[in-house]
């Protein structure tokens, strides 16, 4: 049976980040949105890191030991080895690697992004520094502080937060 707790986030967090998908929609199909090179690379950036955080949130319900991990990670790699595609449901089966996956990348593509909004003449996220900082503790560190869903969910928040200041940041300029 599913826990609660997680259902109420989960409900909470999918709508937050369809809102944010929409605004995204909303300032890419204005007029002049295309007009400025480092905004709109800004912008398709934006596109990435909310598809990643969009799917990671139907994934982080469970725990993510060692074992647990590297057995889904060989399932997905079997399934898409096998049948050239990466639907949904493959990575609902497999969401203790995939969910971790789709959260790796959001953080990553933070991190890069934060590198460009200057140049874009955006401020910088006030919070932007913790991924930074999250990606910067040694490889082992990291993995253990992403075994539980509760641990999960926060880097989840985190990433989103930064998100969507970088997107309110945009809808401003």
């Amino acid at each position: 049976m599913a826990d609660p707790e997680h259902l109420e986030w989960l409900v909470s967090k999918r709508a937050d980040i369809q809102r944010l998908l929409l605004r995204i929609h909303q300032l890419a199909d204005r007029d002049g949105a295309a007009d400025n090179d480092h905004r709109t690379a800004v912008l398709h950036w934006s596109i990435g890191i909310s598809f990643s955080l969009w799917r990671a949130v139907f994934l982080l319900d469970r725990k993510r030991d060692r074992a647990t991990t590297h057995e889904e990670a060989l399932q997905f790699l079997e399934a898409l080895i096998e049948d050239n595609i990466v639907p949904y449901g493959l990575d609902k089966r497999t969401g203790a690697w995939s969910g971790g996956y789709y959260l790796q990348s959001a953080f990553l593509r933070l991190r890069e992004l934060g590198n460009g909004l200057t140049e874009a003449g955006l401020s910088s996220p006030a919070r932007l520094p913790e991924i930074d900082r999250f990606l910067s503790r040694p490889f082992s560190e990291r993995q253990q502080t992403i075994q539980s869903a509760s641990q999960l969910r926060a880097l989840w928040e985190l990433a989103y937060e930064v998100q969507e200041s970088v997107v309110n940041e945009l809808g401003a300029a």
